[in-house]
């Protein structure tokens, strides 16, 4: 405590200055910093196409190992097809771009396509939904297979522009239409052109400078100010580093806090969630069933509709249990795509879903159960080509003080009855 703090200075000095030398000769003399995202651990690499319901999809795997697929892209098709690496199923945490100048691709093409766009999804709460990519922001370029060399293309990040097409979707985006790379969650390539195109994506990597050299300067200016700040406050540094430590340990304290609170929370958030659709499952919708009743379920007319997806257990004999998986994910986010902000809607067993909601009268409730089955029936949630996924739904009405399990028992009853009428259709049980 008594010893001279600045001691140590002239050495401290001296190797500030071999760092601020070793930094401006590395800046230029080290290999651009590269980010291999494909093939990596952590990422899952999807393809997705047109589906027609005569062809079927027309995209496919040819050896998903070495991400090998073919596109089968007709002019009659609304889209084309297209490869994506995904970080995160909900499309909410991605990867950070701002560091980097450039996506660098090697694949290897064999069709008649001129050109190939590549494509990123950035995620921002401001405009993004959880679980629903076509809010995040669609950025792409486009690039023309002669400009590979060595099957290998470099695509600028300032090449990238925000789609048009989703600025057009909402006015309010317009206020978000400059390009984001802090958050991408995905990145692809699609074909726009029709045709059969083979592609292997062999590597996908990020490519840039280790560091700016705006960056470097204001790093080597920073440290020398500090350096000359610290030698003038290193010997009151000393008188209050008991204090100072004190309150470090302390702030410690409160972030682990704050971080076991946020981590309750989540768990908390987990278990109410199915973790197949993402929508709420029992437990949740229990949850939120308790505060219906105390909040309006005497003030209004509540309807509650269980519904079921009919030969869901011949899809899983006939075509396997991912395609199950697959039509229960497209379906719940059908039917969360037509629901009210006051609806309850969760996944009630196996392939049963659960809908609570407030309705003006019992001609509302049916309206709405009917609306639905004629959705799911119109989407063509379809595991393959003349296979037709419905839903039967059987309604029943909360009423008078009326416990929730009665009103379930009757929907199930009404469920039941729709079953032997011969399925996709709506029943209605009388209180």
């Amino acid at each position: 405590m008594t010893a001279n703090p600045l001691r140590h200075t002239k050495r401290l000095r001296l190797a500030m200055l071999a760092a601020t030398l070793l930094l401006l000769l590395g800046h230029y003399l080290l290999p651009a910093k590269i980010r291999q995202l494909h093939p990596a651990a952590g990422v899952e690499q999807i393809i997705y196409g047109f589906i027609d319901p005569e062809q079927g999809e027309s995209n496919q795997w040819v050896n998903e190992r070495e991400s090998e697929w073919v596109c089968d892209y007709l002019p009659t098709y609304d889209y084309g097809c297209g490869f994506a690496l995904v970080w995160d199923r909900h499309e909410v945490n991605g990867i950070d771009l701002s560091e980097y100048d450039a996506i660098r691709l090697t694949l290897r093409y064999q069709g008649s396509a001129d050109n190939l766009r590549v494509f990123m999804r950035n995620y921002n709460p401001h405009y993004s939904m959880p679980d629903d990519s076509a809010t995040t922001k669609f950025m792409s370029a486009l690039f023309a297979f002669r400009e590979m060399n060595a099957n290998q293309i470099s695509v600028p990040l300032n090449r990238f522009a925000v789609a048009d097409w989703w600025l057009r979707e909402h006015m309010e985006r317009h206020r978000w239409s400059a390009v984001e790379l802090n958050n991408i969650t995905q990145i692809g390539i699609n074909f726009i052109e029709p045709g059969h195109h083979q592609l292997r994506v062999e590597k996908v990597e990020l490519v840039g400078r280790w560091l700016s050299t705006a960056q470097m300067l204001t790093w080597v200016l920073v440290a020398w100010m500090l350096l000359f700040i610290a030698e003038g406050c290193l010997l009151l540094w000393q008188l209050y580093w008991v204090a100072a430590y004190n309150r470090k340990r302390q702030r410690a304290l409160q972030r682990r806090q704050r971080s076991l609170a946020i981590e309750k929370a989540s768990l908390q958030k987990l278990a109410h969630k199915d973790p197949l659709t993402g929508i709420l499952n029992r437990r949740g919708a229990e949850e939120h069933i308790k505060r219906l009743y105390q909040n309006t379920y005497s003030k209004a007319f509540t309807a509650v509709l269980l519904l079921n997806l009919d030969n869901f257990k011949l899809i899983n004999e006939q075509f396997g249990h991912d395609k199950g998986d697959a039509i229960l994910k497209a379906f719940s986010a059908l039917i969360q795509m037509n629901l009210e902000s006051s609806d309850i809607f969760a996944r009630w067993g196996s392939e049963e879903f659960l809908l609570v909601c407030v309705a003006e009268n019992q001609q509302d409730a049916l309206y709405r159960a009917e609306k639905l089955r004629q959705l799911t029936e119109r989407t063509h949630l379809s595991p393959a080509p003349g296979f037709n996924v419905t839903t039967s739904i059987g309604v029943a009405a909360i009423g008078g003080s009326e416990s929730f399990q009665q009103a379930l028992t009757r929907a199930g009853a009404a469920l039941q009855h729709a079953k032997r009428s011969g399925r996709n259709r709506v029943k209605y049980e009388m209180a």
